[in-house]
């Protein structure tokens, strides 16, 4: 099997979810297949150890392509017509000529069995590869998470801004994503969103594979019983809507929890948060961290892992490797979308004050329950999301696409 990926950027260093999603997911299938990478870049000193970085991190590779993303007026040029086909004006940020030459020259001449496109920044280019078959990982459905963060918004100003988001991502939706012959996503509430919005789109759930370094290490020792875990959040605080909801568990949940847990310490992991909220939150008894050397090895303390986001979606990678690494996880419904987890076995997913108060103190105050419910939720997240599970997972997804030149319009649940 041939297949080409094409891709925003460069694969790594993973610094972002998707990221991390596709360099796992290439790993494994290049070990099985013949995978070949065009990506765009921005500036050229990128290149100077792009290849050798890639084929280090994914040594399987076959060919790797790398073109440069449009700049000065080109990029000024891209963004304006990306704005009059009523598309967001960053989507002119990825439009590089230099790779749509070369799919409509070489590409189709390759003779792959299916191209994989990662991201919805990529979904303009789908119309250069004629009828080979086309997969989208579009990650999330981010019309409704950005319609979810509208609802959450602390203000109006955040509202709009939300709102602007999901008129932009229903614009692509509407416009790219029946185009190809799936488009994957790894929550199934999302794909099930995107069917029942667009019903030509043929959406399917794929998985999040875990990071390389967590999958290879154990799950975290354990305190003595006498030892207090403390509380940990660590979220996407430059966020406005999220950084709200850290703000609300603040005020209204974590008073009362050390009320009942006295010597209760909590901190935030997250970067660049805003001033005003980084002041807010250390007067509130809270560390905030903006930066850690090792994530694996924060996880590896005696914590209670809280997420308390409403307006994500797709599946929450930070929740999923707090649990692949044995940490109790108390989160809204929404954080444990996608790890397909059970509520009082591999976690606890909460929706009221009262949920969050009562599951918070019994995890603090009981080493026995973090124990039970911490290796519970490593056993789970190692089983169905390793490299190789999310991998195969996909791959047979491809599979079954090949041959089908058009877009199908019933969806599948794979």
């Amino acid at each position: 099997m041939r297949l080409l990926y094409i891709a925003p950027s460069s694969i790594v260093p993973p610094v972002s979810g998707n990221r991390q999603m596709l360099l796992g997911f290439l790993r494994w299938i290049s070990t099985k297949a013949t995978c070949d990478v065009a990506l765009v870049y921005d500036q050229p000193a990128e290149l100077t150890a792009l290849e050798s970085t890639l084929r280090g991190e994914i040594p399987n590779l076959h060919r790797i392509r790398a073109f440069p993303k449009p700049a000065g007026m080109a990029r000024a040029a891209a963004r304006i017509t990306a704005a009059g086909c009523g598309l967001h004006p960053a989507m002119g940020n990825y439009d590089s000529a230099g790779l749509k030459r070369w799919l409509k020259t070489e590409a189709i001449a390759a003779d792959y069995d299916l191209v994989h496109f990662d991201m919805f920044h990529m979904a303009p280019y789908r119309k250069y590869v004629g009828t080979l078959p086309t997969f989208l990982c579009a990650s999330d459905a981010y019309s409704m998470a950005a319609a979810s963060a509208r609802e959450t918004a602390p203000n109006f100003g955040g509202a709009v801004q939300a709102s602007v988001g999901a008129w932009a991502m229903r614009a692509i939706e509407r416009k790219y994503y029946k185009t190809f012959t799936a488009v994957g996503t790894v929550a199934r509430r999302d794909a099930t969103l995107l069917s029942q919005a667009h019903p030509e789109i043929n959406a399917v759930v794929i998985r999040l594979p875990l990071p390389d370094e967590i999958e290879r290490d154990t799950p975290r020792a354990f305190a003595p019983a006498n030892q207090c875990a403390g509380i940990l959040c660590a979220v996407n605080v430059a966020h406005p809507s999220i950084a709200n909801e850290v703000t609300r568990f603040l005020d209204r949940y974590l008073p009362t929890i050390r009320h009942q847990v006295p010597g209760t310490q909590m901190t935030i992991l997250g970067r660049a948060p805003s001033e005003k909220n980084k002041q807010r939150w250390q007067r509130a008894g809270v560390t905030c961290l903006d930066y850690v050397p090792s994530y694996v090895s924060l996880l590896k303390a005696d914590w209670v892992f809280v997420f308390p986001s409403m307006c994500g979606s797709g599946l929450q990678t930070r929740v999923q490797q707090a649990m692949a690494m044995g940490l109790p996880v108390v989160s809204s419904p929404e954080g444990m979308s996608g790890l397909e987890a059970t509520h009082n076995l591999h976690g606890f997913s909460c929706t009221v004050a009262d949920e969050w108060i009562g599951t918070v103190r019994a995890l603090l105050l009981s080493s026995d329950l973090r124990v039970t419910i911490g290796m519970a939720a490593a056993a789970h997240i190692r089983q169905h999301f390793s490299e190789a599970k999310a991998g195969a997972h996909l791959l047979n997804i491809y599979q079954g696409l090949i041959g089908y030149e058009t877009p199908r319009t019933v969806r599948k649940e794979v």
